[in-house]
């Protein structure tokens, strides 16, 4: 007895795009949660740079590296501005994507 035919060319082809596919996805999601895990750590290690700095004055620096990008930002006019916002959208996008979602 004969049996089945071996999967044909295009049926192996297709189902090794579709392991790339998905290990491809799997690695970009890896990557940006490592990138957001980055982020998420930086903004915590400046929000505890700039606390450190309010009660120890002059310790870390925070206060005056803020303040001179408050003044570079200011003297930079409607430029400095559209950046502001531009880095607070991202920023807050961000957020919202990481978000975890409730089920309902």
């Amino acid at each position: 007895m004969i049996g089945p035919a071996p999967p044909s060319f295009a049926a192996r082809s297709t189902s090794r795009n579709i392991n790339t596919e998905h290990i491809m996805q799997q690695t970009i999601t890896r990557v940006s949660n490592l990138a957001t895990a980055i982020t998420r750590l930086g903004i915590s290690l400046i929000i505890t740079f700039l606390v450190v700095d309010l009660i120890f004055p002059g310790s870390t620096g925070m206060t005056a590296n803020v303040g001179a990008m408050a003044d570079s930002i200011s003297q930079k006019g409607l430029a400095g501005l559209v950046a502001l916002g531009v880095f607070y959208v991202i920023y807050t996008r961000g957020e919202a994507q990481s978000a975890p979602r409730n089920p309902v």
